[in-house]
Order: C-alpha cells, then sequence, then structure tokens
C-alpha cells in the first residue's frame, strides 16, 4: 500500500505531485519522509538541540546541516556530529529580520522547549518554565545561505518553538528551493506571539505547499508539507 501510495505523490523524477487519497496514517507519513530523504539526500534542520535524528540521516545517507541557536547547545551537537562526516552544524538563531541582539528565553527541560517567545498558556506543561535568557544575534536564513547552498538541501525540518512563521519569512526566496517540509504546528497558546498553526499552514499554502495531515485543532504536533505542481 506504501509503495502504490508513493507513486501517485511521487513522478519518476521525484517531484512531488499532491494527491487526496493520501493517507492520515503516521505510518504512512513516515515511509513518505524516509521516500523524500532517500531520494533528495539533503536535510536543512532547523532547532538542533542535540541532534537526536542524525542517526536515523545517517542510514539513510542524508546529508544535513543543522542549525542551533544556543552557543551551549551547539557545542555538544557538534561534538556528537564528528561522528558523521556528512553532517555538520551552524550556530545561528533564525528569524524574519538581521538583527544584532534578540532576547531568547531558556527552558527548563535542558533547552529543548527555548524560544525567542516566553510561554503562554502553558497549563500543558505544569512543570516547564523559562528559567533564565540571553541575547543572540538574529539572522534570517536567506542571508546566511546562497542558492547553491541551500539547493542541496531540498527537505527542511523546522522546530523552533513557536516561531516557525519567522524563520519562514526569512527565508525569502529560498523557500522556493525547499521541496519537502516537516513544521511543529499549535493551535494552543503555548508562546506568547508566537504564530498559530492556522497562520503557518496558510503561508505555506501560498507558497506552494500541501499539507499530507489535516491539523487537528487543539493540537501541538508536526506537519508534513509537499510542494505541489
Amino acid at each position: 500500500m506504501l509503495k502504490e501510495l508513493l507513486r501517485k505523490i511521487l513522478n519518476t523524477n521525484g517531484i512531488f505531485i499532491y494527491n487526496s487519497e493520501v493517507s492520515r496514517d503516521r505510518h504512512i507519513i513516515n515511509g513518505i519522509r524516509k521516500k523524500i530523504i532517500l531520494t533528495h539526500r539533503g536535510v536543512l534542520h532547523i532547532g538542533a538541540h542535540y541532534g537526536q535524528e542524525a542517526s536515523f540521516y545517517a542510514d539513510l545517507g542524508a546529508s544535513v546541516i543543522w542549525v542551533e541557536a544556543i552557543p551551549e547547545k551547539y557545542t555538544v551537537l557538534c561534538k556528537k556530529l564528528s561522528e558523521f562526516p556528512n553532517q555538520k552544524a551552524m550556530c545561528a538563531l533564525l528569524g524574519s529580520t538581521n538583527k544584532n541582539k534578540i532576547k531568547f528565553y531558556i527552558s527548563s527541560n535542558d533547552g529543548a522547549s527555548s524560544s525567542i517567545y516566553s510561554f503562554g498558556d502553558n497549563t500543558q506543561f505544569k512543570n516547564l518554565e523559562m528559567v533564565s535568557s540571553v541575547f543572540l544575534k538574529m539572522k534570517r536564513l536567506d542571508s546566511c545561505f546562497s542558492i547553491k547552498d541551500i539547493s542541496a538541501y531540498p527537505h527542511w525540518v523546522i522546530d523552533v518553538q513557536g516561531a516557525e512563521l519567522e524563520v519562514l519569512k526569512g527565508a525569502g526566496g529560498l523557500l522556493r528551493y525547499c521541496h519537502s517540509l516537516e513544521i511543529e504546528v499549535t493551535s494552543r497558546n503555548l508562546y506568547l506571539g508566537g504564530a498559530n498553526a492556522q497562520e503557518v499552514i496558510n503561508f505555506l499554502k501560498l507558497n506552494g505547499f500541501m499539507a499530507l495531515q489535516e491539523h487537528k485543532i487543539g493540537s501541538h504536533e508536526d506537519l508534513f508539507f509537499i510542494r505541489v505542481r
């Protein structure tokens, strides 16, 4: 069944064609994800933390650029990536503008939920809080990479705790070179000022992407998008 569905959304050149029959089943989505990474072999992962998926990408033979905002986490990430010759890291806080100083909040879960936004309605994670903050330089993605650089990494992963829309806007014209995208979205008020799911979905739709799953209202989840023709 998976092979059948993949044939319906991938043409012989690996270009994505949307088909409404694509299932919402997570196992099928994960199978499509693997197929996409195997096809394009280049991943831009924004919001790296410790690079937990490094072995997964290596098993698929993918080259990866990881982007991590927190300098201390970046140092640990680089040590881990020394085991993976086709993976490299960049220390940068990505957003919609180039700015010399922006307040960045560090979360209590070893920084995994850190963000440019403080927590909003955080009743879902009662033991989670922002314990400190640092000032970091923000950069637009299109000021960090050239077209030549980015075209080798057509699968993007964006996990930036409420700042997803900021990162997408900062990609500018480079977004055209993204063929598929995994992005964390939420319709909860988890981050004060953070983008809600519908804003992200609408922005990506305007830029030629279609979600393979419908967002569940009230959820905090990863959605998978493909560029459609």
